[in-house]
């Protein structure tokens, strides 16, 4: 007797993994024994064990006819992310690997599964609850956010929604390591780059744990710093009132663009204990 076929659909696998592993997986996975680290309406996010090792699996309801023209023409939320994701590790940019993406088929609806890597440490935003990063690390820290905030400009590209929920502050030997986990924002854009500046402190400012403007300040002058060493407009210190123009321009054109923003709470707090 033939037996029914797999509901899941391999839509993406990274290299080396191979397809009947992770369809095997994906069946056998237990929510109930996964750790939630996040719910939002269809979504969630969850921390678990899976083809023998740590990951974090996203699973997201796809509803009505828009999510699946999305399908149709290969522009899911997870494809974004996939597609992000392989661009920042072709550009040397930390971010968690993907190991496959899949659609699942039921009666009640399908539903959209990605799953990453676990990447070890603390979000950035935590580490801004917890306080637990010295004044060294923290402008160490500073100048790594802008580093990574410009190689993305220079690339011609821009993340909207680079909010320290959305980084991962990976342990390494000069202490910390900035990794992207949410690729879903990734935008062709570089003149957009303040708005990584935006999304960096709209979220501690709805939760009343924004650094202190030394270190928000550092952010800035060490993005400007990097673009006068490799800009040959500012070549053997000419025009270095020019830099320090465009640090109080981009300084203005975030504070304005936060003011415009409106209620800066987010609506899950992902401060929020894993719920199991």
């Amino acid at each position: 007797m033939a037996t029914d076929p797999s509901p899941f659909r391999i839509l993406r696998l990274g290299h080396s993994e191979t397809a009947p592993a992770w369809t095997e997986a994906l069946a056998a996975f237990d929510a109930g024994s996964a750790t939630v680290l996040k719910r939002d309406g269809g979504s969630a996010v969850y921390r678990a064990r899976m083809v023998n090792r740590d990951v974090v699996v996203k699973v997201r309801e796809m509803r009505g006819l828009k999510e699946r023209i999305k399908l149709w023409a290969d522009n899911t939320r997870g494809v974004r992310h996939w597609n992000g994701a392989e661009w920042l590790m072709s550009q040397g940019i930390a971010t968690a690997r993907p190991y496959v993406l899949a659609i699942e088929r039921r009666p009640e609806g399908m539903r959209e599964w990605l799953v990453l890597r676990m990447l070890s440490g603390k979000t950035l935003l935590q580490h801004m609850a917890d306080q637990d990063l010295s004044v060294k690390q923290e402008h160490s820290l500073a100048r790594q956010l802008a580093r990574q905030m410009y190689s993305l400009t220079m690339a011609n590209r821009f993340n909207r929604d680079h909010k320290p929920s959305n980084l991962i502050l990976v342990p390494d030997t000069e202490g910390f390591r900035p990794a992207l986990i949410d690729c879903v924002g990734i935008r062709k854009g570089g003149h957009m780059f303040w708005r990584m500046f935006h999304a960096l402190a709209v979220e501690p400012t709805g939760l009343g744990i924004l650094p202190r403007k030394a270190i928000r300040a550092r952010v800035i002058r060490e993005f400007n710093r990097v673009e006068f060493e490799t800009d040959p407009f500012y070549a053997n210190g000419r025009n270095f009132r020019v830099l320090q123009r465009t640090r109080r321009v981009l300084w203005s054109i975030v504070s304005k663009s936060l003011n415009r923003h409106g209620n800066p709470t987010p609506v899950v707090n992902p401060l929020a204990t894993p719920l199991r």
